[in-house]
């Protein structure tokens, strides 16, 4: 036992210095990443989709989004960038499509986003179909992808911090792929319609509070 003891502390003395390396190791090398994140909240549906490529095809990505060619990421050619994304992407209820708004964007340096290193991600904002007690469902579906790549998604529904009491998620059904998802929710108690700058206003503290790699915008028209 005393042996096997000293072998592993040798072990891990010859593998330390490459621990700290893992997260680096962990990014993926040529696949395209759509992550989705649903959350519901009070009167209002929030969505987040962040987009990460692998280092081995990130400079491709960089460079189809840098329309100027002066190897940096501007705000203007994100936000064209976000408005292709959303073209993609789909939100409807049992009985309706649901417009999405686009309200705010990050994104990193162009090398680090070329890097694999750094995500851009999208917020945007619909209105909650419904707010009286019961059971709904929403349909979700982002088919964005980058030509010629593997492009790999994932997809989750969240409720709220805020909305706990009044929200529960009931069940998440998603394709194959994780490009759409029909999440079921049920309504504990009725719900009052918010003001979407109330939660322009209340991301932008999230975004203080949290440590963000890059540039922050909000859309106010």
């Amino acid at each position: 036992m005393k042996h096997l003891t000293i072998l592993a502390i040798s072990l891990l003395g010859l593998i330390a210095p490459f621990l700290t390396v893992q997260p680096t190791l962990a990014h993926t090398f040529d696949e395209f990443e759509v992550a989705s994140y649903i959350s519901l909240a009070e009167g209002d549906i929030l969505i987040e989709v962040d987009i990460t490529a692998g280092y081995l095809i990130g400079a491709d990505v960089a460079q189809s989004i840098d329309t100027d060619g002066d190897l940096s990421l501007s705000e203007s050619e994100v936000m064209a960038y976000a408005y292709e994304v959303m073209e993609s992407i789909t939100l409807a209820s049992t009985d309706s499509a649901i417009d999405l708004q686009l309200v705010t964007f990050e994104y990193p340096s162009y090398r680090s986003f070329a890097q694999g290193i750094h995500s851009i991600k999208l917020h945007m904002v619909a209105t909650l179909p419904e707010s009286q007690p019961g059971t709904y469902a929403l349909y979700y579906t982002n088919t964005y992808a980058y030509e010629n790549v593997t492009n790999e998604y994932s997809v989750n529904g969240f409720v709220d911090t805020d909305a706990q009491e009044m929200i529960d998620i009931m069940q998440q059904d998603r394709d194959w792929d994780q490009t759409s998802l029909e999440l079921t929710y049920t309504i504990l108690t009725p719900i009052e319609s918010s003001e979407p700058l109330d939660w322009v206003s209340s991301s932008l503290m999230r975004a203080i509070q949290s440590i963000v790699v890059g540039s922050y915008y909000v859309l106010t028209s």
